[in-house]
């Protein structure tokens, strides 16, 4: 029987405050098929704040 693929979602999020640090980043990192790949905020104190050096940081959502 063939084995079946896994599919990975690359995502984007805008805004890096409160709620993405300490919702939307961690419940990402526990979800299965699914990859941060960039992150745009408009403080560059919180896209500092990213652990992940392999994330792309913006501090403009249209220039990704």
């Amino acid at each position: 029987m063939a084995r079946k693929k896994s599919r990975v979602i690359c995502f984007g999020l805008i805004g890096y405050g409160t709620h993405g640090q300490w919702a939307v980043v961690p419940a990402m990192r526990t979800a299965r098929g699914v990859r941060l790949v960039a992150v745009a905020d408009l403080m560059p104190a919180n896209l500092a704040k990213l652990e992940d050096k392999s994330i792309a940081r913006y501090t403009d959502y249209r220039r990704c």
